[in-house]
């Protein structure tokens, strides 16, 4: 906190809307809102545009199928230390961030908030979108391409951990990806 890097309207959302079951919404949400109310560069996108930062990552061939991200809550936990969990947990937080933001521009917070934080999301996602999970992932894709991506120049002029995550993921990816 006394370095200017304190989650306040992060946690605090994680406070007003609960969170016990499903990470990737608990997190998109909780991004959202930080993008949205709040002016300090934090984890984890510090204040760089949340689909311009996927889009690179997908040009870079470094994602989770979404399937994954949602069934793979231990991606989350910050109980292993080690610098591939660290990665891979940053990435889970971006594409949860990326993948809420998505569905409530196009669908709208109300929507979003009927499968904020419940157990079996893809089943919530296919009731209240009345779309599979497979096809929503499609079209976050699509959307998400149609941002522009963040260049290396900004991530690297980033202060942040951004360039080292990114590299590691980068260099790393195969095998970190085949792990889960």
């Amino acid at each position: 906190m006394k370095d200017g890097d304190y989650p306040l309207v992060h946690e605090l959302t994680h406070v007003l809307f609960g969170h016990n079951h499903d990470h990737v919404t608990q997190e998109g949400l909780a991004i959202f809102m930080q993008d949205s109310y709040s002016d300090e560069k934090i984890f984890p996108n510090y204040k760089g545009d949340i689909h311009g930062i996927m889009n690179y990552l997908m040009m870079q061939e470094v994602m989770l199928p979404l399937e994954t991200l949602l069934q793979k809550d231990e991606i989350f936990s910050y109980l292993n230390p080690n610098k591939d969990s660290h990665s891979l947990r940053w990435l889970a937080y971006i594409e949860s961030a990326s993948f809420s933001s998505f569905l409530i521009h196009e669908y709208g917070i109300e929507s979003f908030l009927k499968i904020y934080d419940k157990p079996n999301l893809t089943n919530e996602i296919h009731t209240v979108y009345g779309k599979k999970l497979e096809l929503l992932e499609d079209e976050w894709k699509e959307f998400v391409q149609e941002k522009p991506v963040l260049n290396e120049e900004l991530i690297h002029r980033n202060d942040s951990q951004l360039p080292e995550i990114i590299n590691h993921l980068e260099l790393n990816k195969s095998e970190l990806l085949k792990r889960l």
